[in-house]
């Protein structure tokens, strides 16, 4: 019987959208009797179900998932994710500054941002915008950040949402693909 680590590889996805888009682009690129697991950050497993699926996938590896993966490696115990996704909110951004420029900027204190959501809550008294990162900080985030822009100095608010950042692991990739 072939073990666990031999028939199992992990791939490093490129961006949030392609994370959540992993099944299908299994399935476009004919990769059947797997099962995919999200494993954190960036990362997934694919695990197949036959002896020898996992080298001869990993031998073709950057043909097939080049565009989606970054890198592609077999599974060993010494593997760990070091970064979560997380869901941010930055309010109190003056409205002739927004711009995703700025977000971005913000965000990059605690980590890389990744899905700037299209939505912004913009009301008279309070202007916000949620957005992903991929980060390493351990603690939720909770703070206020001082921004220099166009010469003018602004203090805005930063905060992780909990909920929203354990929802947006892809749970719907844990499944087997046949």
């Amino acid at each position: 019987m072939v073990s666990f680590s031999q028939r199992s590889s992990v791939g490093e996805v490129k961006s949030y959208e392609m994370l959540q888009n992993i099944i299908d682009m299994s399935w476009l690129e004919g990769l059947f009797n797997v099962k995919l697991d999200y494993v954190g950050g960036m990362y997934v497993m694919l695990e197949f179900n036959k002896d020898g699926l996992a080298g001869d996938f990993l031998k073709n590896a950057k043909a097939t998932w080049g565009n989606w993966c970054n890198n592609h490696f077999k599974w060993n115990r010494d593997f760990l994710v070091c970064n979560i996704l997380a869901s941010i909110t930055i309010s109190d951004v003056p409205l002739h500054i927004w711009n995703t420029d700025v977000f971005e900027e913000i965000s990059r204190i605690w980590g890389k941002p990744d899905c700037l959501s299209n939505e912004g809550n913009i009301s008279l008294n309070k202007e916000a915008r949620s957005m992903g990162i991929l980060t390493s900080e351990a603690p939720w985030i909770n703070d206020y950040v001082k921004i220099n822009v166009q010469g003018h100095r602004y203090k805005v608010r930063v905060l992780e949402e909990p909920s929203r950042s354990r929802s947006m692991a892809p749970m719907h990739i844990n499944q087997e693909l046949d």
